[in-house]
């Protein structure tokens, strides 16, 4: 189990956390393209590390875009659960409540 803060709200990672990613080489508009056509159906972010464009289907159906496609664990890749869950609140709250920050949310842990 892994345990963090999400601003003054606890969150636990637990179960099987495993799920399956594309990764791309960098390319600041070929990030903007993929965040305009795919925004419904996947969460883009950028890994500096390896310098990569990192995407996760969060639509059942879909499957990574990346040409090449791995398995993490978020448990233990905690960095993508911001954007995942900032992702899932938008989802959840568009179209019923105004949304003012593009990224209120703040991740520790």
């Amino acid at each position: 189990m892994s345990n963090h803060l999400i601003n003054f709200a606890p969150i636990s990672v637990r179960g099987d956390t495993t799920i399956l990613v594309g990764r791309q080489p960098y390319d600041k508009d070929r990030l903007n393209e993929l965040r305009r056509e795919f925004r419904e159906t996947h969460v883009f972010r950028r890994d500096g590390i390896d310098d990569v464009i990192i995407d996760i289907p969060v639509v059942a159906d879909q499957s990574p875009i990346g040409n090449i496609q791995e398995e993490i664990d978020l448990a233990k890749h905690c960095r993508l659960l911001h954007p995942l869950l900032l992702a899932a609140l938008i989802r959840a709250f568009h179209g019923s409540r105004d949304i003012c920050l593009s990224d209120p949310l703040v991740c520790s842990g």
